[in-house]
């Protein structure tokens, strides 16, 4: 081993994970023990650490990458406050305010394989959703979305203009892309991640903006679809994808696609319908899983998946095009972010 090129270990690394670099091929030989720069070569591999603003040694993170969980049960809390008289955008009587400031990346995989990963926008205090006094943050809506913007759009007031690009024959390019195939298991989970401030200018944040310290990336929330589940909203979306906007067994209702799309998707393109990311939780497939009860308490709603069809006579497997998970505002305070741990990678 000693007596190889360092060509033949770089090779050989670009198959290895995090585990097998730092410990198999660690012990093989003392000359191919890794070092920081090659746990960077590693990193860079995850296009989360893209994303991310790395305040800890390589090693460490490539340990935090490969140990990615949900949050633990001691893990801080998403600082929450609520600043009277900011005099931001729209309000004039408050904003919702968070420190740390996290980026929010969706990760959609099948078969435990990644198959996109998308930086999501979170934008504070959209709308006032049960018709309240504003200056009560409980009464205030957030959103975490990314992809196309069908679900902020009531049509019958505003144009979509992402629709209009359908109707025209444009492509959709600001799609999530990811194509829902048959046979297969499909994941989708949100991550946190370290920012930077000086980056979130181009991050979309409309809220007040912090440093965030070096937290580890942390699973806020994370669904699971079988591929009997995948297989049945395929047939759905050809059976039902004709019905009238308004019928409730319509993919294209509200009601029946999601809790996060307060119009549906009335008057839009006729090739998008929903997934039904509620299906995963509490169905006869699937018993109710507690911690959304607790979350429904808190204020959140499922997520909006929408996704578009083929047309034509023979149609292909869905695409994936928008994502988007509303909220009251103050639910943000009980997302959690984990801490480092100690690193055993080397």
């Amino acid at each position: 081993m000693d007596g190889l090129p360092a060509d033949c270990a770089r090779v050989l690394e670009g198959f290895c994970g995090a585990r097998e670099i730092g410990f198999s091929l660690g012990a093989a030989s003392k000359s191919w023990k890794p070092d920081e720069e090659t746990w960077r070569r590693l990193a860079a591999r995850n296009p989360l650490t893209q994303l991310a603003h790395v305040m800890v040694d390589w090693s460490t993170w490539c340990a935090e990458l490969h140990g990615m969980r949900r949050a633990d049960a001691n893990a801080p809390h998403l600082g929450y406050r609520w600043v009277e008289n900011a005099h931001r955008f729209h309000s004039d009587v408050g904003v919702s305010a968070i420190n740390p400031v996290p980026r929010f990346v969706l990760q959609i995989l099948q078969d435990g394989v990644v198959k996109g990963t998308k930086p999501l926008d979170l934008w504070l205090d959209i709308s006032y959703g049960s018709g309240g006094d504003p200056n009560e943050p409980s009464n205030n809506m957030s959103c975490i979305l990314g992809g196309t913007k069908h679900s902020g759009f009531d049509v019958r007031h505003m144009v979509c203009q992402t629709c209009k690009r359908m109707e025209t024959g444009q492509p959709v390019t600001d799609s999530l892309g990811v194509t829902i195939c048959r046979g297969s298991t499909l994941q989708f989970r949100i991550v946190a991640l370290p920012t930077d401030s000086m980056g979130n200018t181009d991050m979309n944040l409309h809220c007040v903006l912090a440093t965030a310290p070096g937290f580890a990336p942390t699973i806020i929330f994370d669904k699971d679809f079988t591929p009997h589940q995948v297989a049945t909203f395929i047939q759905w979306s050809r059976d039902r994808g004709h019905f009238a906007e308004a019928d409730p067994r319509s993919l294209r209702c509200a009601d029946y696609g999601t809790g996060s799309s307060e119009y549906g998707l009335v008057g839009h393109h006729p090739a998008l319908c929903f997934f039904p990311m509620y299906a995963s939780r509490n169905t006869a497939l699937n018993p109710p899983n507690p911690h959304w009860s607790v979350l429904e308490e808190r204020g959140c709603k499922d997520p909006a998946c929408i996704v578009r069809l083929a047309a034509g006579p023979i149609r292909s497997d869905p695409i994936i095009d928008e994502f988007y998970w509303e909220f009251r505002s103050p639910f943000l305070q009980h997302i959690q972010l984990n801490r480092i741990r100690a690193n055993d990678m080397s």
